[in-house]
């Protein structure tokens, strides 16, 4: 039998991923990696002011280098990162360049996951897999 669980605001959930568990405790650094994507979803809900271009940002905080995501993670004490977009693989070594930064920086239980629409093929996943310590 599931055992039920609920917290102080009224959610109740029998199982949270390690991703959801770190962002409810406030502690996940949204990583948007870019506005750019091919498939024009109707229900989108990226802003008009970011679809279509190539921007980044870190919890709403415009990123210019890796530096800028790594402060914005080391403020806000990030156990975990969620890679967002548009679509995230449309840039992938800047993708694999953020999870090695990341990974340095917070050591390897920093936890990722990326946010995608595409299936990503198995070099993709392997370049993935090995951007990451271990």
């Amino acid at each position: 039998m599931l055992q039920w669980q609920s917290d102080s605001v009224g959610s109740i959930y029998n199982y949270l991923s390690p991703g959801c568990q770190i962002c409810r405790q406030g502690a996940g650094l949204v990583l948007f990696v870019t506005g750019r994507c091919e498939r024009g979803c109707f229900y989108c809900p990226i802003s008009e002011d970011r679809r279509g271009k190539d921007v980044a940002y870190a919890d709403e905080q415009p990123v210019g280098e890796l530096a800028d995501i790594l402060s914005e993670g080391r403020a806000i004490g990030a156990l975990g990162t969620g890679i967002t977009g548009g679509e995230p693989l449309l840039r992938l070594d800047y993708v694999l360049d953020c999870i090695r930064a990341l990974k340095e920086e917070f050591g390897s239980e920093h936890h990722i996951h990326l946010y995608t629409g595409i299936l990503p093929n198995r070099s993709v996943l392997e370049r993935l897999a090995q951007s990451r310590p271990g």
